[in-house]
């Protein structure tokens, strides 16, 4: 045993390690058809995806994107790289998820590279893959796991020159940047804001002033090479729409959100809202990076990793919309620093007790949601009740092994990655925002119904209308809006003058409290056919369309 784990320190089983996280990271590929098109930002892309698709609008899709410039305003790499799927494989949930966990397989694969130990990789990618969080959205066609990819990417070539000092890996860290801009707004400054505080950081560390001038000579290239490739784009973009495409990409997307909950998206948790989700959805990596920081600091991956993590957290725990896919980038440096982490454990002779004593309780915090419940609430009545005796048991065991084996520092650091990977396996699952549209399409793509018809009130604006509607109805579909009688809608209220086909569908959106009123409207042919959290559906036939 002592010569196998000698042999895996000493690299000679380094090919078997990377098998190990190709199949690994390769299960986010297993039923990528799964249910409908999420009804929020996955059917949002779709919709430009089949614009490309359908109308070759390659550049510019804001004539098909619901809400115009509201979505059209994210450039449109991953859009691309959807459309080129989509021709390739058919219009199918399946093929726009593809290119999101191809790119998301990557982002693990760099992980492993990224150290210059292939166990350091092996660790980090394992546990960048065992977030249940990055694995969820790493099988949803949205734009966060593509920038995520081309910064870590950048943090990749980055750490190359680190090591070699070639300027190749500077020209390549701006290009990577460019594209990481094409992927979801200015998101991709994360990058360069992450190596400008690498170079302030590293130079409180080594007080290298020839180095620090170095890393931001650096970085001017970096940065001057990544919009040099960004900028045909923009510009075509500002050409067409002008201060409009502006007010969008800047003040909505970015000012907007930095100052103001969009979209009801504020959190009670406030500053501390993202420090809490990374103690869920990271286990205890946070408080590991805490301890470990002052020790690592020297490492110069630990700390270029310690830098993007650290200027992604600050601006997205002090913009005012909080959303918890804005947590996404920080998973792969969080789990570079992990994996170093643990190395540096292994080489121990003693860990602290601090570190027995505050793992088990993050661990334990990290995969008990109604514990979490109960202490927001202040009522621990339904917990007590009813505890989850498996969590309970598995949080006794790992604090039994910690502190077992506090003195045999390998088989420590086994641990502590061990529990990531059970953390993994414990997580409750997290459903996305979706229906079951798919089976009312096909119906009307079976009965061949022309017109789909989408009643809603003023509490919708047109920016939050639900894009599945327009993805699986396209131009057969028209939205109503019925004003804002949400509670007394009356006969002579309802538009049906709009109606002009006999055979058609009526989707209600479940805000209207008085749905039965609108159904009413309608022949006695009316037959319900389908109901979710979202909307009513009616299928009418032969109905009478002479009402005004």
């Amino acid at each position: 045993m002592k010569i196998l784990i000698q042999n895996i320190e000493s690299g000679k089983y380094n090919s078997y390690l990377l098998l190990l996280v190709i199949f690994v990271s390769s299960l986010r590929l297993l039923n990528l058809n799964f249910e409908d098109m999420q009804t929020w930002d996955e059917s949002l892309y779709a919709v430009r995806t089949l614009s490309i698709v359908d109308h070759n609008r390659w550049i510019d899709q804001t004539d098909d994107a619901l809400g115009g410039l509201y979505s059209s305003a994210h450039p449109p790499l991953l859009i691309w790289l959807n459309a080129i799927s989509v021709k390739s494989i058919g219009d199918k949930p399946f093929a726009h998820r593809l290119p999101t966990a191809l790119l998301s397989i990557f982002t693990i694969l760099l992980v492993f590279y990224i150290p210059s130990k292939r166990l350091i990789g092996f660790f980090s990618s394992i546990i960048l893959s065992s977030f249940y969080y990055f694995y969820l959205f790493s099988r949803s066609g949205q734009l966060d796991i593509a920038y995520i990819f081309f910064i870590t990417l950048g943090v990749y070539y980055y750490s190359n020159y680190l090591n070699s000092n070639e300027n190749k890996y500077v020209v390549f860290t701006g290009i990577v940047f460019g594209l990481a801009l094409y992927c979801k707004i200015i998101v991709g400054l994360f990058l360069p804001l992450g190596l400008f505080t690498f170079s302030i950081l590293n130079y409180f560390v080594n007080r290298n002033n020839v180095e620090f001038k170095t890393h931001i000579k650096n970085l001017v290239m970096i940065v001057f090479i990544g919009l040099i490739l960004f900028a045909p784009w923009f510009i075509n973009m500002f050409n067409k729409y002008n201060i409009q495409f502006i007010d969008f990409y800047f003040f909505y997307h970015i000012k907007a959100r930095m100052s103001n909950a969009i979209e009801n998206n504020g959190k009670q948790l406030s500053y501390a809202f993202y420090f809490n989700q990374l103690l869920v959805y990271g286990t205890y990596s946070l408080p590991l990076i805490i301890i470990y920081f002052n020790k690592l600091k020297t490492n110069k991956l630990f700390l270029l990793a310690f830098s993007v993590f650290f200027v992604e957290i600050i601006i997205i725990t002090i913009s005012k919309t909080k959303l918890p896919t804005y947590l996404l980038p920080v998973f792969p440096m969080i789990a570079i620093m992990v994996g170093l982490i643990i190395e540096d454990v292994i080489s121990q002779k003693k860990v602290s007790n601090f570190v027995l004593y505050i793992l088990p309780i993050c661990f334990f915090w990290s995969i008990s949601n109604d514990l979490r419940i109960s202490i927001k609430s202040l009522s621990f009545s339904n917990y007590i009740c009813n505890p989850n005796y498996v969590l309970i048991l598995t949080t006794i065991l790992f604090s039994y092994l910690l502190i077992s084996f506090k003195n045999k520092p390998r088989v420590f650091g086994l641990f502590v990655f061990i529990f990531f990977i059970i953390k993994f396996v414990l997580d409750e699952p997290i459903e996305l925002q979706k229906s079951n549209l798919r089976k009312v399409s096909s119906l009307v793509k079976k009965e061949q119904i022309k017109k789909v018809y989408y009643y809603y009130s003023d509490k919708r604006t047109s920016y939050v209308l639900n894009p599945q509607l327009n993805y699986y109805f396209g131009e057969n579909f028209e939205f109503i809006n019925i004003g804002n009688r949400l509670n007394e809608i009356k006969s002579d209220s309802i538009p049906m003058n709009k109606i002009t086909d006999l055979n058609f569908l009526v989707i209600i959106d479940n805000d209207l409290q008085n749905k039965q009123n609108i159904a009413k409207e309608y022949s006695l042919n009316t037959i319900q056919t389908w109901k979710d959290k979202y909307y009513t559906i009616y299928k009418v036939s032969n109905a009478s369309i002479n009402k005004q």
